[in-house]
């Protein structure tokens, strides 16, 4: 206990609620590649393969 206690006094407290609110409601579309990854500002975040949409092919 007297490690959380030490430790307690080189905590901030949670920044308020709207900051982080306002940096939840951005909504940004991004095109899912075939290998399950998006890009984003020059950086590469995987998804889940639910978003990954299938290639269709057609017969002539």
């Amino acid at each position: 206990m007297l490690l959380f206690q030490t430790e307690k006094e080189y905590l901030h407290p949670l920044p308020d609620n709207s900051i982080i609110q306002s940096h939840m409601d951005e909504r940004l579309t991004a095109k899912v590649h075939k290998d399950g990854l998006i890009n984003y500002r020059n950086c590469k975040y995987s998804v889940p393969s639910k978003y990954i949409k299938p290639i269709k092919s057609s017969q002539s």
